[in-house]
């Protein structure tokens, strides 16, 4: 399936990728709106331990939602053309996801994509307090 990412949460797992232990007090922003560039020190110790994710992309974001905008030839993958679905599986922060069925949790009918990504991070890590505890069985409405 193909969709298009409408959400994606800060996992406290992401901000290790994102920020490589660097020293975030010592840090400095710069640029304005789409353009901000974030700056900051990391002791050569770390540097060392990080050479080989120099130069190189790292993809971040480990859960995410958003909307089918297309699918495989099966009528139940076809059916989700249009929903909202939650998604686990890496490069949530992008424009687009390939994901198989597996991967996607089809979420009912008027839920969010911002709703939606917030649930698969859990609501221990989130500051969402909408959601009740559930059991095993029970649907989130």
């Amino acid at each position: 399936m193909l969709v298009r990412v409408e959400a994606a949460p800060i996992n406290p797992s992401d901000l290790d990728a994102l920020l490589a232990g660097c020293d975030i007090a010592k840090g400095k922003s710069s640029g304005s709106e789409d353009k901000t560039v974030f700056q900051a020190p990391i002791s050569p110790l770390k540097m060392e331990k990080l050479s080989s994710r120099i130069n190189r992309s790292m993809p971040v974001g480990n859960e995410g939602a958003g909307v089918v905008i297309a699918a495989g030839k099966s009528d139940g993958v076809q059916a989700m053309i249009g929903k909202t679905v939650g998604m686990i599986g890496g490069s949530m922060y992008s424009e687009y996801r390939t994901l198989g069925t597996q991967q996607c949790l089809l979420m009912n009918d008027g839920v969010s994509s911002r709703d939606a990504a917030e649930t698969l991070l859990g609501r221990e890590h989130t500051p969402c307090e909408r959601y009740p505890k559930t059991r095993a069985g029970e649907t989130i409405k």
